[in-house]
């Protein structure tokens, strides 16, 4: 028994002496990776699901797709739960906590600049909000009693059994209605007015306007800019005919929204449409013209560049000029958007998207990210959240570049292919099969078969043995948290 027990003794003490340390390198994808160069570590399992990333800015961790979370190093949080419901920030800069899961739940806590406190939360559908001089007091429970400060662009709005009885009031002006929104009242700070909707209104606003409707949308009447030596005067007999008049200006629409011509004869402005297939607009005094004849062509001019449309909505072209900077885009709505920024000669950003298929972006300090989704699965709107939420499940490809960082990382689906460079870093491998690590000194390590077969060659030096790592390939960890 001792000696069958010796060989296999042996044999573990050798392959336990060979294995790699839990720092070091480790390329097992999909079930487990450890990769790192100098400024990045990044440690994931289940081809990305679960992962951990960390450079001396910040550190992040996923659970694609429930959870992903970062902290900085000022101890600035952000998260995403249950994406795209649920978001939590914490920045001890301000300082404020805001937390919400759409629509049920948000909850915020801020101080202000006057040093006062200031605490909202809403949990459908209880309302609540409060500050610690007392100038902000909410409570509301929807739709049977509320009072809610600061909501919106409004100060207050109060409801008793909404829509029964609502009041909203902005600086020194209330708006009261019953039976929201058929009858209410104006009052307050210059305003005036009440109204039967959709029967009659009126409203007046001290000496900016005055407004009327009967049977409304078919009659309106309206003045405004009161307090100019022109006021603009304008009434319509909807649908069939409206017409607005200031100074010399003068616009009228018949059947709308099919006819409508304009001009101002003082400074050359000329207006005509069809709707929705002719439009010609001409302002020499803003150097502003628009031609329509949809939906073949569009375009517009102005003193800062132009727009150009063929075949709306399927091909846009953007051009514009402010100061130094430059910025022209081109658009095949849906599958291609290049955008370039730039500033004299140089490039401040550009991107392109190819979808389904990659989306690239270049910024000014040299970082650059490229990433290849599988169809279908583009990220188009908020990419970057969807990419660090939903990622490990679509995305075939990830390029990512920082320049001023001197990092790059490659990485395949499941990460099947990892690449990683920085500061004359350069090491890439595949799982199982093995890779290469070139140091700054030109140094080459290989190591293949789960780092069992491991070696290194300097520049003009024969190669030499390194001992195995398994399961490789085994390089030493070389992320500093410290910059």
């Amino acid at each position: 028994m001792m000696f069958r027990a010796t060989p296999i003794v042996m044999g573990m003490g050798l392959l336990l002496a060979a294995c790699a340390s839990p720092s070091s390198e480790i390329h097992l994808a999909p079930l487990f990776s450890h990769h790192s160069v100098p400024g990045w570590d990044r440690a994931e399992a289940a081809g990305g699901i679960l992962s951990r990333e960390q450079t001396p800015q910040a550190t992040s961790w996923t659970l694609s797709p429930l959870l992903w979370r970062q902290v900085d190093a000022n101890g600035k949080i952000l998260a995403d739960f249950f994406y795209p419901l649920g978001r939590y920030e914490k920045d001890p800069s301000r300082p404020r906590t805001a937390t919400r899961i759409l629509p049920f739940f948000w909850y915020q806590r801020e101080l202000r600049r006057n040093g006062v406190e200031e605490t909202d939360w809403f949990l459908f559908p209880i309302v609540r909000g409060t500050s610690s001089d007392g100038s902000d007091e909410s409570l509301g429970i929807f739709p049977f009693w509320g009072k809610v400060r600061n909501f919106m662009v409004l100060d207050k709005v109060e409801w008793l059994l909404f829509p029964l009885f609502v009041r909203t009031t902005q600086e020194d002006r209330t708006h009261t209605f019953l039976m929201w929104p058929f009858f209410g009242w104006r009052e307050g700070g210059e305003t005036s007015g009440w109204h039967a909707w959709p029967v009659y209104g009126q409203s007046q606003f001290g000496n900016h306007y005055k407004r009327h409707y009967f049977l409304w949308p078919f009659f309106t009447r309206t003045e405004e800019q009161l307090q100019k030596p022109h006021p603009l005067r304008g009434w319509m007999l909807w649908p069939l005919y409206g017409v607005i008049r200031q100074d010399d200006f003068e616009a009228h629409t018949f059947l709308w929204p099919f006819f409508a011509w304009a001009s101002r004869p003082s400074t050359g402005y000329e207006s005509w449409s069809l709707m929705p297939f002719l439009k010609f607009e001409n302002s020499p005094e803003k150097e502003k013209e628009f031609k329509k004849v949809w939906p073949f062509w569009m375009r517009t001019t102005s003193q800062i560049g132009q727009w150009t449309s063929w075949m709306w909505p399927l091909f846009w072209h953007h051009h514009s000029e402010l100061g130094e900077v430059v910025s022209e885009s081109f658009r095949f709505i849906p599958f291609w958007f290049q955008k370039k920024l730039r500033s004299k000669d140089k490039t401040l950003n550009e991107e392109w998207h190819f979808w389904p298929l990659a989306r690239k972006s270049v910024r000014a300090d040299g970082s650059e990210e490229l990433r290849i989704p599988s169809p279908g699965m583009a990220p188009i709107v908020e990419p970057d959240q969807l990419a660090r939420n939903l990622g490990p499940w679509f995305e075939l490809w990830t390029d990512r570049k920082r320049q001023r960082e001197d990092w790059s990382h490659k990485r395949a689906w499941g990460n099947l292919y990892h690449e990683a460079q920085s500061e004359q870093h350069h090491r890439w491998s595949l799982p199982v099969l093995g890779g290469r690590w070139i140091e700054p000194d030109g140094t080459r390590h290989f190591s293949f078969l789960l780092g069992l077969l491991r070696w290194q060659k300097a520049s003009e030096e024969k190669a030499q043995l390194e001992p195995p790592a398994f399961p490789g390939p085994g390089w030493p960890k070389l992320f500093s948290s410290t910059p």
